[in-house]
């Protein structure tokens, strides 16, 4: 069945790669088979197919981290994809990564399209002059196509990140799930100043909102004018009105989509602004390099104490327990 799918001209050389001890991976035209504390574990790739042509498959190992002690390794495998009704083929380039027992997909990226009745195969074909993995400034690995209309790259997560990532998304839908979406509530309420959640983009723009999803705080301060840095810097928000603004927002219905840090809005209902005009701020800044898709990114704590809030008829509420906002900001939606 594999050979009807792919073709006798597949080209496809079955290897073996000794990636520590007891560990170790094969792959075949099928997939890949996995070898890791004693057990194997066979996993389907499904790459062949429709005439495709490999070139010799590649492990690559980087060790990463500032102080390069951490060994990650990787599957490269480039394709040659036909394309019979106009005569071209595209060359393929698929990235893996060993995680013990399993083979996680990285990305897939087109690098070339050219007609021909067969693709090119030797060394004139030079691929790493097209796409290779490297480690950038900060010791992560990253993914990169250095050549065409498109040159692109990004940097590669660890399991670490990948998990907590998950855990997050596990949490909030499980948060979402608590909601009571059909609850109508009175914008001119006091709001709770209580905040669950939150998340962030920009320089710096941090959000988060209550449990039921009908409040929400934002916090908009300027990096520059504020001097902000990783060394954590207190302000009075009285005197840095233009530089510093701090609002809640309270809703009749609870909120799906928020309306920060998106392109995309969405009619949300009538609402009531409430402003700080007092209060101290505190706001510490990590290095940069916190999210893999967006390596500038950066986390913003910001502790909110003593603030008093005017709503837009006049109305005030003081601020009775502290608040502390964490989120990654330094990015900018797509």
């Amino acid at each position: 069945m594999l050979l009807a799918n792919a073709g006798f001209d597949h080209a496809f050389q079955p290897v073996t790669f000794t990636l520590e001890q007891g560990h170790w991976i094969s792959l075949d035209l099928g997939g890949a088979t996995i070898t890791y504390e004693g057990k194997e574990k066979r996993i389907e790739l499904g790459l062949g197919t429709g005439g495709v042509v490999f070139l010799p498959v590649e492990h690559t190992e980087l060790t990463v981290g500032p102080a390069h002690l951490t060994r990650r390794h990787f599957i490269e495998l480039f394709t040659w994809m036909p394309s019979p009704k106009t005569k071209t083929w595209t060359l393929i380039w698929h990235v893996f990564e060993v995680v013990r027992n399993d083979l996680t997909g990285i990305t897939s990226e087109e690098l070339v399209t050219i007609s021909a009745d067969r693709p090119p195969m030797g060394p004139s074909l030079d691929v790493r002059g097209m796409a290779r993995l490297r480690l950038n400034d900060r010791g992560d690995p990253e993914w990169a196509v250095l050549t065409g209309p498109n040159p692109r790259a990004g940097v590669i997560e660890s399991e670490g990140e990948k998990r907590e990532r998950d855990e997050q998304a596990r949490a909030r839908a499980a948060a979402e799930a608590r909601v009571d979406w059909t609850r109508v509530r009175d914008t001119q309420r006091v709001p709770t100043l209580k905040y669950s959640d939150g998340n962030g983009c920009g320089n710096v723009f941090v959000y988060g909102w209550s449990d039921d999803r009908t409040e929400a705080m934002t916090i908009r301060a300027d990096i520059g004018l504020l001097g902000l840095s990783t060394a954590p810097r207190t302000f009075d928000v009285a005197s840095q009105l233009s530089n510093l603004e701090v609002q809640v927002h309270a809703y009749e219905r609870p909120v799906r989509s928020w309306p920060f840090c998106t392109d995309v809005l969405f009619s949300r209902g009538p609402e009531e602004t409430w402003r700080a005009t007092r209060g101290a701020v505190t706001i510490e800044l990590s290095p940069p390099g916190v999210r893999a898709d967006a390596p500038s990114a950066y986390r913003a704590t910001i502790r909110i104490v003593g603030a008093e809030f005017v709503s837009a008829v006049g109305v005030r509420v003081k601020q009775a327990q502290p608040i502390t906002l964490s989120a990654i900001v330094g990015w900018m939606p797509g």
